[in-house]
């Protein structure tokens, strides 16, 4: 009592002490409440984007790369698995396995094959929920189509008499495919036989015996010395299983400086009964291949006037060459 009597400020201090920690563990309790009292966001697994899962069905060709997507949300973050046909998928279940690319939420599968056929799920699931997806692949064998000329092959050729003229015809097919080259004749002035069809020569690629079709030389057409008599329409004709496929060009044989233009007999001898049943057609036929002459003799007279100002440009040179 004594001691008491005389520190009165130590038992004040004391005091406040224990009023103060009261205090604290109040304001601990009520704001341990508070938080209890407030829900942390969650939420279930949603698609992303519903509406690109409409196609459910997936018919490719082999060889092609498949891609299976199926884009979520979710809190927190769901998790994505795959199933084919209802069981576990690894990619050691697949020849050449697969590749899963998380930001994208998809399944990548290079070089698809028959065997890859079949119902892929994927499975997006967290704590709160669990969506899936089903996708139907179906596999079918390449595509195929009769072959493929390049475009612009083969092109018109110009050569002078006594030199070597060129054909290229590029062909694409997944079959193997036989390549002809054909020449255009006449029998009995006429250049289409009643069959509707044009009259034709085999001049490369008859045989198959010793040549192979797909050798990249029935590609190539090649004439040597040629003469006006070569002048005319050539054709690459290229088949398959699926069909055929065919393209032409002309050639055309210079002498010197004058053009020996081939122009096709059933052009210039024309007959009405040629000509379209269209009221007018075969008047107008005539007056376009008219102009087309025209054309052409205009084309020519700048060819030979070009010449012979080169000619002159070259004498005047070598004159002054000499003077030198």
């Amino acid at each position: 009592m004594i001691w008491t009597h005389r520190c009165p400020l130590l038992l004040w201090l004391l005091a406040a002490m224990l009023l103060l920690g009261e205090g604290m563990q109040s304001l601990e309790d009520a704001n341990k409440g508070k938080d209890e009292s407030v829900d942390t966001p969650t939420a279930g697994p949603y698609w992303l984007n519903p509406e690109k899962l409409d196609n459910k069905v997936h018919l490719v060709p082999q060889a092609k790369t498949v891609k299976l997507r199926c884009l979520a949300g979710g809190i927190p973050t769901p998790t994505l698995r795959w199933l084919k046909d209802g069981r576990e998928f690894k990619p050691e279940h697949r020849i050449g396995g697969y590749k899963v690319r998380s930001q994208t939420w998809s399944l990548i599968m290079d070089s698809v094959v028959s065997s890859d056929k079949g119902n892929y799920t994927c499975v997006v699931e967290n704590q709160y929920g669990s969506i899936n997806h089903t996708y139907q692949l179906n596999v079918v064998e390449r595509l195929t189509h009769r072959p493929i000329l390049q475009a612009g092959l083969p092109a018109n050729v110009t050569v002078t008499v006594g030199s070597n003229a060129e054909f290229y015809c590029k062909v694409y097919s997944e079959h193997k495919s036989h390549i002809q080259w054909l020449r255009h004749i006449e029998i009995n002035g006429r250049t289409i036989a009643p069959d509707g069809f044009p009259y034709v020569e085999i001049i490369k690629g008859g045989g198959t015996s010793e040549i192979n079709p797909m050798d990249k030389e029935m590609e190539v057409l090649r004439l040597t010395n040629v003469t006006t008599e070569d002048a005319g329409q050539y054709s690459c004709l290229a088949a398959n299983p699926i069909g055929i496929s065919h393209g032409s060009a002309w050639l055309t044989v210079t002498e010197g400086k004058d053009v020996m233009y081939q122009m096709p007999k059933a052009q210039c001898d024309l007959q009405e009964e040629d000509a379209l049943q269209v009221p007018g057609s075969f008047e107008r036929m005539r007056q376009e291949i008219c102009e087309l002459k025209q054309k052409l003799n205009d084309l020519e007279n700048k060819y030979k006037n070009c010449q012979n100002a080169m000619e002159s440009h070259d004498s005047q040179t070598s004159k002054a060459s000499s003077l030198h």
